[in-house]
């Protein structure tokens, strides 16, 4: 009984670890993909707006 309590706590130790360690190596990558891909879209919607006013002032609409 007692070695099944102390493997249930490293258990759960080593648990607690990792998923530290995998937070912590996997958000800022994660984050700063998010945020990449957010920044993409934000210039690329302006452009796509512009492109597509100037199109539909040089067709003459």
């Amino acid at each position: 009984m007692l070695l099944s309590t102390a493997c249930c706590r490293f258990a759960a130790i080593s648990a607690v670890r990792i998923v530290k360690w995998v937070l912590k190596r996997f958000a800022p990558t994660m984050a700063a993909e998010i945020f990449g891909t957010a920044a993409i879209f934000w210039v690329l919607i302006p452009v796509g707006l512009v492109g597509g006013a100037l199109l539909l002032k040089l067709q003459g609409d």
